[in-house]
């Protein structure tokens, strides 16, 4: 039997739920890395929309919207698409003026809504099933202006501390019939971009902090801990979650 795809993951109001209330609830390791990562975020999308004032944005997979309202300022015109409606309901809430599409634009005939000087696109890579990842790296190559700037990020690098958790998890997957799931290389993430006709230009690690170490450690400790790390030199390649900063090859 085939595998279900990951297009179906968010597809009821209960997981889009669960996304925002409790993958993302105040406190939680998620969270305290999203605090991290705006940062760093926002500064690279302004450096790659600095001097274009008709900039155009597009947030793929956005989810509930959490980067996509948070970067939608920076540009004359934003975009947010997703395949869960039940997802984009919350984003509907959460952001201000960005334009937001229902669509799976992996499965399109061809035709294009936009072409952007930016796009984002987090936690999706990583869960998408190769063919998945494949399709919407060639779908976002071909929405890329000439110029503009690809930021995609992956959330299960494998030499992150995760690695002690990798033999458990291919043995629970391989036994159950299914590839390993929740591991993406920063090798095989080359590849992928490499493959669709991108060319990364730099890699941003950060994510260093189990989620289990919290209740010992507390969220003001671990928030000073990921911010001091992230995109250390010589540290940031063992950060769970790794941002590639693209360009067309």
């Amino acid at each position: 039997m085939e595998e279900p795809s990951y297009r179906q993951t968010f597809s009821r109001d209960a997981s889009a739920a669960r996304y925002d209330e409790v993958v993302y609830a105040a406190g939680s390791s998620a969270d305290l890395l999203w605090q991290v990562e705006y940062k760093i975020l926002r500064a690279l999308a302004a450096d790659a929309l600095r001097g274009k004032p008709a900039a155009t944005y597009l947030d793929f997979a956005c989810g509930t919207g959490r980067v996509l309202s948070s970067l939608e300022d920076l540009a004359a015109q934003a975009v947010g698409i997703d395949v869960s409606a039940a997802m984009l309901e919350r984003a509907r809430a959460r952001c201000r003026k960005a334009t937001l599409i229902c669509a799976d634009i992996t499965r399109t005939n061809g035709s294009l809504e936009g072409q952007y000087d930016l796009i984002t696109s987090f936690r999706f890579l990583t869960n998408a099933e190769p063919a998945l990842r494949s399709a919407a790296l060639r779908a976002l190559h071909a929405r890329l202006n000439d110029g503009g700037t690809l930021l995609i990020n992956t959330h299960g690098n494998p030499w992150s501390y995760r690695l002690v958790l990798l033999p458990y998890h291919w043995l629970k997957d391989r036994f159950a019939g299914r590839p390993l799931f929740g591991y993406l290389s920063n090798r095989e993430t080359r590849r992928l971009l490499q493959d669709a006709g991108f060319r990364v230009e730099a890699v941003i690690g950060m994510g260093f902090v189990p989620q289990k170490l919290l209740p010992v450690m507390g969220a003001r400790l671990a928030g000073r801990i990921e911010s001091s790390l992230a995109d250390a030199p010589g540290v940031q390649r063992f950060g769970l979650n790794q941002l590639f900063v693209c360009r067309k090859a």
